[in-house]
């Protein structure tokens, strides 16, 4: 016979529905060069954890999100979609004492005030409610950063600097103020 030469071969893929673009090719022998290497693997769902009941006092739904492994919903098609919500109860606050948020204090920079929340029961009837009934007003001190500045009128006193002077930073009573020759006008800026 007559001698023939090698063959030209050509390996085809083609992604079947479902799959995601990754294939690996089993060894070749010596005698073949591999020009692209992929990994198989099916697309499938992918479920997140679940989040917490709608409600803390009763029956609710709750939710999870669930998505497929390619970012393409279309290629996960072939398998039924995970739920993405689910019926729920929970009662861990059923009969308990709520509290909302602190208001703010009735006085301002350092004098003692009172501030105030609203204070429930989750269930109507406060009588059913377990535990103490939390505070809902207490004693406060105004120390926000509004304490910090204030604009000064220079007006002269016994410790008076001059025109010019400069007041650095720092916790200052009026009395100490004052001795400076120093009236602190607007609390607020």
């Amino acid at each position: 016979p007559t001698q023939c030469e090698k063959p030209s071969c050509r390996l085809t893929c083609e992604k079947a529905a479902g799959c995601v673009r990754s294939y690996q090719l089993p060894p070749l022998s010596p005698s073949f060069t591999v020009n692209g290497e992929f990994t198989a693997e099916k697309a499938h769902w992918v479920t997140f954890s679940w989040g917490a009941c709608g409600l803390q006092c009763g029956r609710s739904v709750r939710h999870r999100k669930v998505v497929c492994s390619t970012g393409e919903d279309s290629e996960c098609q072939f398998t039924a979609r995970p739920a993405t919500e689910e019926p729920c109860e929970d009662y861990s606050l059923c009969n308990s004492w709520r509290a909302g948020e602190w208001g703010e204090c009735s006085e301002i920079c350092g004098g003692k005030g009172v501030r105030s929340r609203q204070v429930w029961c989750s269930n109507v009837d406060e009588n059913e409610c377990i535990g103490s009934r939390p505070a809902s007003e207490e004693i406060c001190v105004d120390r926000g950063p509004h304490c910090e500045e204030c604009s000064v009128t220079f007006f002269g006193g016994p410790d008076f600097d001059g025109w010019n002077a400069t007041i650095p930073p720092g916790h200052y009573n009026d009395t100490g103020l004052l001795k400076r020759g120093v009236q602190c006008e607007d609390v607020s800026t």
